[in-house]
């Protein structure tokens, strides 16, 4: 949704937000965790604590506009323009140009391609790629079970808390460099780090 909605010159940004977003409630959650550690049903109070932050963002999922190139693929020129409206309020130039954008995306092409023909090869590789790499490095398992590993290495439950605080920074660096640097750069780095 943020990749099709906001302004060219700063989605890269704005999705690396959202990224860190997650990973700022990830350290949350390390952090809230390591407090209620020696608490007797303290998982109870952890998951407690993410509800009012929920809430939040339902209420604000709930105000935002449909996706103005899902609107206009399906032939509402005039409610996509209106939920572009949304992102550009007070911008009028930026607002027909995303219009005229979303109008060539929107013209229609002939049946859907099939995602297996040569010429989306490398690019369903790539993506495909990117998706297992993440699985076989183990990082979504280390965050997941970061408190249950570092108890059992003998290390303490404090340095789940380091490494969501680590992920964060970094993940900060990432924002600040994306535009300028570019992700497959920040991809590259990433993994040979």
């Amino acid at each position: 949704y943020i990749g099709e909605m906001s302004p060219a010159a700063i989605r890269g940004t704005l999705v690396s937000l959202k990224e860190a977003a997650i990973v700022l409630g990830i350290s949350l959650g390390y952090g809230v965790g390591y407090a209620y550690r020696d608490v007797v049903g303290g998982w109870r109070y952890v998951f407690g604590w993410s509800a009012p932050l929920a809430l939040v963002l339902f209420r604000g999922a709930l105000r935002l506009p449909p996706s103005a190139r899902w609107l206009a693929l399906r032939g509402r020129a005039a409610d996509a323009r209106k939920s572009l409206a949304f992102v550009y309020p007070s911008d009028a130039d930026a607002l027909n140009a995303a219009v005229a954008e979303l109008g060539d995306a929107a013209t229609p092409r002939g049946p859907s391609p099939s995602l297996w023909k040569r010429q989306y090869r490398r690019a369903l590789t790539a993506g495909l790629g990117v998706v297992l790499l993440q699985q076989f490095t183990g990082q979504p398992s280390v965050l997941y079970y970061a408190t249950s590993i570092f108890d059992d290495a003998g290390v303490g439950t404090i340095a789940s808390v380091f490494v969501g605080v680590f992920k964060l920074l970094a993940t900060l660096v990432a924002v600040a460099t994306v535009d300028e640097r570019g992700r497959r750069s920040l991809l590259f780095a990433g993994i040979s780090a």
